[in-house]
């Protein structure tokens, strides 16, 4: 597993730890990486967890992803932001950007394929 799927993987077991749902609930979840130059303010991942986690749980959304922001911690992620309605928006260490693009290089044929979460690829 390269290391955007573990990162994006370790967010989805910290959701299902402290904000339990359907499992279905956690595949609507998107964490994508912004590869836009214009929108770098809104960090270089996003996510929608927040928005869909609160719908499921009958939460305020933006409060859900305060708390998220402030409750999920890794090495590779310098700050998350919350944004509009409850995006999180993650910025991630130089370090985790350094070992991401020896990822590509070094898996480029696997690196781009799809990879569920809770299941090994």
């Amino acid at each position: 597993m390269n290391r955007y799927a573990y990162l994006k993987e370790a967010f989805i077991d910290h959701l299902k730890q402290y904000y339990p749902a359907p499992e279905n609930i956690y595949e609507k979840i998107t964490i994508d990486l912004n590869t836009d130059e214009k929108k770098k303010a809104f960090g270089h991942m996003s996510s929608n967890a927040a928005m869909i986690i609160a719908q499921e749980l009958k939460l305020n959304p933006r409060t859900l992803a305060n708390e998220i922001a402030s409750s999920f911690h890794d090495t590779a992620i310098e700050k998350i932001d919350v944004a509009g309605p409850g995006f999180l928006n993650f910025h991630v260490t130089q370090e985790f950007f350094t070992l991401l693009a020896q990822d590509i290089f070094e898996h480029k044929d696997q690196f781009f394929k799809p990879h569920r979460f809770g299941k090994k690829t």
